[in-house]
């Protein structure tokens, strides 16, 4: 009766008092199916709002996935970072230097050699006797870069001094003793 008398537009004083947004909302879902069903239309329930929740947290899931997928297979293919970049900059400017700083130092082991050097003898100059462009600071990376060169250096004028003393004796060795 009260579907009846509400698609035929009877208003009554009663229903005016009560709210009309809710139940003009249910009315016209009511008006709807009715159609539907008549038109041959078939109605399927509404999913509960958990569920629809639980398919959006489901699908969001899936796309982070697709992302981090999408991410561990582009790293193979990313170009070089930055950092990257910066090594290898920092890595040709130290590769400079040294070069810089050998050249200088033959220059002075030239000039410090013994007069008549042995043929096939090696002068071997330390690699970073030159001090480096902003070394003088004290912070950890610089004082170790100092520390791994003096040590680094060391062991160079060490095995120049082996090889130099073993050239001598053996040069001496070959020498044969004319004086008996």
């Amino acid at each position: 009766d009260f579907l009846r008398s509400r698609r035929k537009g009877g208003v009554t004083a009663a229903d005016q008092k009560k709210p009309a947004p809710s139940s003009d909302i249910k009315a016209k879902a009511v008006d709807e199916m009715m159609e539907r069903i008549k038109k041959g239309i078939i109605l399927r329930p509404i999913k509960n709002i958990q569920d629809q929740r639980s398919e959006n947290r489901k699908s969001v899931i899936l796309e982070l996935k697709g992302v981090l997928d999408n991410i561990k297979r582009q790293h193979h293919r990313r170009l070089p970072s930055r950092r990257g970049n910066i090594r290898d900059a920092e890595l040709l400017m130290v590769l400079q230097r040294r070069r810089r700083v050998i050249g200088d130092t033959q220059d002075t082991w030239s000039s410090n050699l013994p007069p008549d050097p042995q043929p096939g003898q090696q002068c071997v100059p330390a690699a970073g006797d030159g001090p480096w462009a902003g070394e003088s600071g004290t912070a950890p990376v610089l004082r170790r870069l100092k520390q791994n060169r003096e040590q680094r250096d060391s062991r160079i004028r060490a095995s120049a001094l082996i090889i130099s003393h073993g050239d001598l004796k053996h040069t001496q060795e070959q020498i044969p003793n004319t004086s008996t």
